[in-house]
């Protein structure tokens, strides 16, 4: 984020604002004003004091804001895979939105999971699958003390 004039004024004046607080919420307006959004602006809850009213509201905000990710990039038909390769689908089905492991082979949608092969309409998106995340660190030691049921 690139600082601009009104930020830099913004800053300036929060530096003479004696109250800690107000000070620091005009810091929050310049941030805003280079472009970072209300929640990157504020910061963590915990910054202000998850039980004081601005610490609170930030909060809530964060919880509002929390959405799933999108993990895929969905590719739309005609556009097709190559041949053989496993990828996700979406199925026009009212009953569900869940998408299915399926393969596209001569024409035709193949899904390992389900004996019978869906007709090429009944696709209308696709995308790689994703690859699987990295291993997570190994837990910290635990000082020497022993598994359930072994030596002391």
């Amino acid at each position: 984020m690139k600082p601009t004039k009104l930020s830099q004024a913004l800053r300036q004046h929060a530096d003479m604002v004696e109250d800690g607080e107000t000070a620091e919420l005009v810091r929050v307006l310049a941030r805003i004003v280079e472009g970072r959004s209300i929640d990157q602006a504020f910061g963590a809850p915990g910054d202000w004091g998850y039980h004081q009213p601005i610490g609170a509201g930030v909060f809530d905000l964060l919880k509002t804001l929390r959405v799933r990710p999108e993990a895929v990039e969905w590719h739309y038909l005609p556009e097709l895979p190559n041949d053989a390769i496993e990828v996700l689908v979406a199925i026009d089905n009212p009953e569900s939105d869940q998408v299915i492991v399926s393969r596209h082979e001569n024409g035709a949608w193949f899904f390992p999971s389900i004996a019978a092969a869906f007709s090429p309409f009944k696709v209308y998106a696709w995308a790689y699958l994703p690859t699987k995340p990295g291993t997570p660190n190994p837990e910290p030691s635990t000082g020497g003390q022993q598994a359930a049921g072994g030596a002391a």
